[in-house]
């Protein structure tokens, strides 16, 4: 629909100044508008590069996008649907159906590996440790943790193994990073380190070692 034209008569308070603000605002906001668009496109171009590498790799990447959003889904929720895709197997007699009919079971899972896999999920969906639900002295905050935990030490080897050789192992000295990835893995080491507490003193355990044995 298109708007009415006022009469310029019936706007006596628009001056040239308002005009010229409310242009200068709309096309501020245009700007922006368009470096979002372009920063957007970075993005979905960087995330198609990733994809296809993934492919080289070996993941299907249909399945492993399931996988991902099953991941996002409540468990009880995944594990109907997977029990109702093996009834329908079921009726249709293949011989996949009845591999479907644990999860129409109760989860038997113990609570210590349930609390251990939310804490391991926390980390895939990009959480923190300080995201963790447990409050200090409950039962599951320990648990939570060591899953947290489990999964970043995975990152960290994944990232290295992706990498390849390490400079020292390839004999190569003052080697720039020549990827994302590499980058992403040097990241990765340095959060790591972190986490295991304060650098040690070489100095006074240099000292500590050249002092002679008690006798």
């Amino acid at each position: 629909m298109t708007e009415e034209v006022k009469d310029v008569e019936t706007l006596p308070n628009l001056s040239d100044d308002v005009i010229i603000a409310c242009h200068r605002r709309m096309s501020e906001i245009e700007a922006e508008e368009e470096k979002a668009k372009g920063a957007l496109k970075a993005i979905r171009d960087r995330k198609k590069n990733t994809r296809n590498e993934f492919k080289g790799y070996g993941i299907t990447l249909g399945v492993f996008d399931q996988a991902r959003k099953d991941l996002l889904k409540d468990e009880d929720e995944v594990r109907a649907e997977l029990a109702e895709r093996g009834r329908y197997l079921t009726a249709m007699k293949s011989p996949l159906g009845h591999q479907f009919d644990l999860f129409a079971d109760t989860d038997k899972t113990p609570q210590d590996d349930r609390w251990f896999s939310q804490g391991f999920n926390a980390y895939l969906r990009g959480e923190a440790i300080e995201d963790n639900p447990h409050k200090p002295g409950d039962e599951g905050r320990a648990h939570w943790e060591r899953g947290f935990q489990a999964c970043h030490n995975q990152n960290v080897m994944g990232l290295q193994a992706l990498a390849g050789p390490s400079d020292e192992d390839a004999g190569e000295e003052d080697a720039e990073p020549t990827s994302e990835l590499e980058e992403a893995m040097e990241e990765a080491d340095a959060a790591a380190e972190a986490a295991e507490g304060a650098p040690v003193d070489e100095d006074a355990a240099n000292d500590a070692a050249e002092e002679p044995a008690a006798a």
